[in-house]
């Protein structure tokens, strides 16, 4: 039996997925319950009798897919407002970490890439946002929102290895201060971007108002 920490999970993920999603397995979950269960050709006594009563009253809990397309909207809305606030001046060292992550989401998904976040604390190796393009090629992204701290040579062996387990693309580790010097030779013997604070400046004020 699914445990009440499956449905959270399962309607948390649907925040990360664009608005229409939710939305169409809201409508998808209303037709079902409501017009084609009740109408199967069956005659079974009281237990059509039970689906003819019960089901059309489930169907209504279609409604719950409303909150999760509502909150993919709101994040999309908050996402789009980080973006502007970034070309501001202002430091993204002041923001609080789960904000630099929703910053780094909007990013690319403003490029146009399909984004999912990671919003669970669980055994992702570090993962925070996984970005596929129209290729479908997949990238694992790592954000380390650091004020002084250099990013070590671990952080970027250790995404590289998840990047290997699920068979990825690449993976790239963005922060917003720098990374030590083995990182960086690290970095270029394998499939993994460092985007240091530096460079993540220059790529937010690159994009379009």
């Amino acid at each position: 039996m699914a445990r009440s920490s499956d449905f959270d999970t399962f309607f948390i993920g649907l925040t990360s997925k664009p608005w229409w999603a939710s939305a169409a397995l809201g409508a998808g979950f209303f037709v079902l319950f409501r017009y084609v269960i009740p109408n199967l050709p069956v005659d079974y006594g009281l237990f059509e009798y039970a689906v003819n009563t019960i089901c059309p009253l489930i169907s209504w809990a279609a409604v719950l897919f409303l909150i999760p397309a509502i909150g993919s909207l709101v994040r999309r809305m908050r996402g789009e407002r980080l973006l502007t606030f970034s070309k501001t001046g202002q430091s993204l060292t002041a923001m609080h970490w789960q904000t630099f992550e929703e910053l780094i989401e909007a990013y690319y998904r403003n490029l146009g890439y399909k984004v999912q976040r990671q919003l669970e604390q669980g055994p992702d190796g570090g993962v925070d946002v996984r970005i596929t393009n129209d290729r479908g090629e997949r990238v694992l992204v790592q954000c380390k929102q650091y004020r002084d701290t250099k990013v070590t040579v671990n952080t970027v062996r250790e995404l590289m290895g998840v990047v290997a387990a699920e068979r990825a693309t690449g993976g790239i580790v963005i922060t917003t201060s720098t990374f030590t010097n083995e990182a960086w030779e690290f970095a270029e013997g394998v499939p993994i971007e460092l985007i240091d604070g530096d460079r993540l400046d220059r790529m937010l004020n690159d994009l379009p108002e």
